[in-house]
């Protein structure tokens, strides 16, 4: 009302009485309102205020409202600095963990930590978790270089197949290495397989557990990763559990391949590709 009545008065200032006679007048009987409404409101927080702060008993309400309020407040803020505390040092146990994988220094592997610190602050994982992440495809042998490119793939991929990070490291570091993949092919690979989780019967558990069987044999006679994955999907809708899905993949690849073997030799030649 306060800001109204300076912003009516300014224009009413402005306004000339002999050439806008009707604006001015509407101005003027605009004014007498918002005094009076301006007035009503001023008299009405006063004696509001007022009544408060008389009695004694509302006056202590008020008070311990506050101070409960600020206790609530710095109980949270005590809560809060704790979990922090409680995050750095978990993150840095895991910086301890890679470097001794990796048979280096703390500042040896400074440049996966600043990694995980990125992926902690940009995805829904910790870096705590990113550093697990790493440390997992650092137990499989992997350098720094190829560790820093499998990574954001590799977390890409345990998000979309809904498994922990450690579980997901540990699956596409074995898958890397089945099928010979370089550190650049990570993406393409880890979408392969969250692809087969979504349009197929597989999910990540039974391709854990069958690409370990069948993904040594497929590679050795010439199977991708993608058409080695796609076999197990189809197996998979077809109702075969995991075990027997890898099983029975790897007896079709062994039979179809061999070019010595009953199979091929009555086919007239080996099978090694998804189309034959």
């Amino acid at each position: 009302l306060g800001r109204r009545l300076k912003e009516l008065k300014k224009e009413l200032a402005n306004t000339s009485k002999a050439t806008n006679l009707q604006r001015y007048k509407d101005l003027e009987r605009q004014i007498r309102q918002v005094e009076k409404a301006h007035a009503q409101a001023t008299k009405s927080t006063r004696g509001f205020l007022a009544s408060l702060l008389s009695l004694d008993k509302i006056a202590t309400s008020v008070k311990g409202f506050f101070m409960g309020l600020g206790m609530v407040i710095t109980t949270y803020v005590i809560g809060a600095f704790k979990t922090l505390v409680t995050t750095i040092q978990d993150f840095e146990r895991s910086n301890s963990k890679l470097a001794a994988v990796l048979g280096t220094s703390i500042e040896g592997v400074s440049r996966l930590t600043e990694q995980a610190k990125f992926l902690g602050r940009t995805t829904t994982a910790t870096a705590s978790q990113v550093t697990g992440l790493q440390t997992e495809l650092a137990k499989l042998g992997f350098s720094q270089d190829v560790i820093e490119k499998l990574t954001p793939a590799t977390l890409k991929f345990a998000k979309a197949v809904d498994t922990d990070l450690s579980s997901a490291a540990a699956f596409a570091g074995a898958a890397m290495r089945m099928f010979n993949k370089d550190a650049g092919d990570a993406e393409s690979v880890m979408a392969t397989f969250a692809v087969a989780t979504t349009k197929s019967a597989l999910d990540f558990n039974k391709l854990q557990a069958s690409l370990s069987t069948v993904g040594p044999v497929a590679n050795s006679f010439g199977f991708s990763v993608e058409e080695t994955t796609a076999l197990l999907g189809q197996l998979s809708n077809a109702g075969f559990d995991a075990s027997s899905a890898a099983t029975a993949t790897r007896n079709i690849i062994l039979n179809l391949a061999d070019a010595n073997g009953d199979l091929a030799q009555a086919l007239g030649g080996p099978v090694t590709n998804l189309d034959g």
